[in-house]
């Protein structure tokens, strides 16, 4: 393997049995996804330094610069720190053994001394390219050693123990590569939407990866010796296998290999209800267990009674006491979300999204999420309106991204969420969607919990059924100034719940502390059968009836128990239509009406329907959302449609009450 070859399978590792032990070992404590290890200090300062700037990217990038004289080894640019003497790689990953890095010194330093968080993992790569553009063009270059002229006989082809593979018939070979795949001679590929997959490592973390031809060609060549007679008489000759024969598998439909559901990061429920907890891949199940916590203990079958009040007592009276919860429905929701990566695979269907909304900014929504976060890791997406652009994103989370958790956090204020793509991802335990950049249409399991964060969020009426709501409201000016929480008191020992979540550089994060007690939780609810709810959730009975049983099991009542509430405060269409509904009725009763006469009646102008950009929607746009919203009840009203002007094909529509309720503007069906 060349220098190229090792460094580029040092920052990109094919996990397999064989590696994962020291994956894990190495697999670092507590920086969330991020994989940082602990090895030098970051503290020490270049002498006379300023203090540097470690809130922006410029910051970063001028730190690093400064700090470090630039040489080149080889092909890889190398920081030697000022100060220390300590050789720093731009890029690289500890996983393999590899002093810290640049990438992992910077995100060291943001935590350690700056606002406590590690940059986005774009954030970081755009930085790192800055870093290389600035320092490379100056960096000295230190020489290579010498190769030794004989690094092997020419006649040694073939590698002691090694399979043989001639690739004079191409359709043999074809077929003999095919064939080792499935033996497991050619390990670690998996079959996943139809493609050829494997897993990979970057900075310790764990990602699904596609596997492309000229991956597939060097891969191959790793396991199996592979030669060509050149049509001579002479001594065979070591080659790579050929590249047409590598595209012709990899273009196939389907593969003889283990089929990959999912990369898990912790312990999940199998369906047979037992706990999956043994890295690496799972027969049964076709999960790849990638530890994130090398901390975690194992968790009991049967945990005693007091193991689990322990646990209980934890979350509830310790960890999430001091979070401002509008109803207690929230605080059941929020744990029903937390639970949720671990039982799904027990019951694979489609689950809702979890909406985090708060009143204000600095009220702990982006904290819950670093709750969960801390347990499973997330993958960040950004909120885009583009149903396009939205397409593109989820299959990309769903194809790609090992992390159970998408994060979508900080929507901007009073976001109305919904589409046509929304509605399908959160109807269907499978996404089908054609790959960016290919023909190929891949299928994949819709495996996420997805969630995210804002103020003043809300849904459009396609959505409302579709969320599950988690409410928090300080009822405080400046909420981000309160003082005097229990969880500091009682488990962080005066620190930041954040920075004792994902650690420091001296100390390993505590998410696994909080895995550990659900957990802990699931395993009480699993020794006693399973218990469920009575309930019915629209597409999501048998999510809601099992987590509702699970929190009922252990006393943790309210869980959507007032979802119609919900839904109706979170409804963008039932905010506009509810309203209206109830002046018309006021003015009009039970007339029939045309849409004209509707928008010419000034009685109505206070609460007449109005478009994206603030305008009254014309007749013909009001008669289309009428139609659109034909049955449906918002305060105990419903519209339906009445003969009109049939000679000119123009409907009424009239507005009927409920049977069972007087009409109300505060409510909906």
């Amino acid at each position: 393997m060349t220098t190229t070859d090792t460094r580029a399978r040092a920052h990109d590792t094919t996990i397999g049995p064989d590696t994962m032990s020291s994956a894990v070992e190495h697999t670092t404590n507590g920086h969330s996804s991020n994989g940082i290890a602990s090895p030098s200090e970051v503290d020490q300062e270049a002498p006379n330094s300023n203090k540097p700037d470690l809130a922006t990217s410029k910051g970063l990038i001028r730190y690093a610069l400064d700090r470090h004289r630039w040489k080149w080894r080889g092909q890889e640019l190398v920081g030697v720190d000022l100060v220390d003497g300590t050789e720093r790689p731009l890029r690289g990953s500890r996983a393999r053994g590899r002093v810290g890095t640049i990438h992992e010194w910077l995100i060291r330093a943001r935590i350690t001394k700056g606002d406590g968080k590690p940059p986005a993992g774009k954030t970081m790569t755009e930085i790192l390219g800055a870093i290389e553009a600035v320092a490379g063009p100056d960096a000295e270059v230190e020489a290579a050693p010498e190769l030794a002229e004989d690094l092997a006989d020419e006649h040694d082809t073939f590698r002691a123990g090694y399979p043989r593979l001639n690739i004079d018939e191409p359709g043999k070979a074809l077929r003999a590569i095919q064939k080792a795949m499935a033996d497991q001679v050619i390990p670690n590929l998996y079959r996943r939407g139809g493609a050829v997959t494997w897993i990979k490592t970057d900075d310790g973390d764990a990602a699904i990866g596609p596997v492309g031809p000229s991956e597939l060609r060097s891969y191959v060549a790793e396991y199996v010796d592979v030669w060509t007679s050149d049509g001579s008489d002479g001594p065979p000759k070591s080659t790579l296998p050929p590249a047409d024969v590598c595209s012709a598998i990899i273009s196939r439909k389907d593969h003889d290999l283990p089929q990959l559901e999912s990369v898990v990061t912790t312990p999940v429920l199998r369906p047979d209800g037992t706990l999956l907890q043994t890295p690496g891949y799972d027969e049964e199940t076709g999960l790849y267990y990638h530890p994130r916590h090398p901390n975690l203990p194992h968790i009991a079958d049967a945990p005693d009674a007091a193991t689990v009040a322990r646990a209980k007592d934890f979350l509830l009276n310790k960890l999430l006491v001091d979070f401002p919860w509008e109803a207690r429905s929230d605080l059941a929701q929020y744990i029903g979300l937390m639970a949720t990566p671990i039982v799904r695979t027990m019951i694979p269907s489609a689950t809702p999204l979890g909406a985090i909304t708060a009143r204000d900014q600095g009220s702990g929504k982006s904290l819950l999420l670093e709750i969960i976060s801390s347990m499973f890791s997330h993958s960040d997406m950004q909120w885009v309106s583009s149903e396009e652009e939205q397409r593109k994103a989820i299959t990309a989370q769903l194809t790609e991204a090992a992390e159970p958790v998408v994060g979508i956090d900080n929507v901007p204020n009073g976001a109305a969420i919904g589409s046509h793509v929304l509605a399908t991802l959160f109807t269907k335990s499978t996404w089908r969607d054609r790959v960016l950049g290919a023909t190929k249409t891949v299928t994949v399991p819709n495996d996420k919990l997805w969630l995210v964060t804002g103020n003043n969020l809300q849904v459009t009426d396609d959505q409302a059924s579709r969320t599950v709501w988690v409410r928090i409201d300080p009822k405080m000016p400046n909420p981000s100034g309160r003082t005097g929480f229990i969880v500091e008191r009682e488990v962080t020992g005066g620190r930041y719940l954040g920075d004792w979540l994902h650690g420091t550089e001296t100390e390993s994060g505590n998410g696994w502390r909080v895995l550990a007690a659900l957990l802990t939780l699931v395993q009480a609810w699993a020794a006693a059968e399973f218990p469920t709810a009575d309930i019915r959730h629209r597409g999501y009975t048998r999510w809601a009836s099992h987590i509702g049983g699970l929190l009922d099991f252990h006393g943790i009542h309210g869980f959507l128990e007032n979802m119609d509430e919900q839904m109706t405060a979170t409804d963008e269409t039932a905010e506009t239509f509810g309203p209206f509904y109830a002046q018309w009725w006021e003015v009009f009763g039970p007339k029939p009406m045309l849409a004209r006469e509707l928008v010419e009646a000034d009685a109505m102008t206070e609460t007449y329907p109005v478009d994206d950009e603030g305008m009254r929607l014309n007749p013909k746009k009001l008669a289309a959302q009428l139609k659109a919203l034909e049955g449906r009840y918002f305060g105990g009203l419903v519209a339906r449609k009445t003969t009109g002007d049939t000679r000119r094909g123009i409907a009424k529509w009239r507005l009927e009450p409920a049977p069972d309720r007087e009409p109300n503007a505060t409510s909906s069906d």
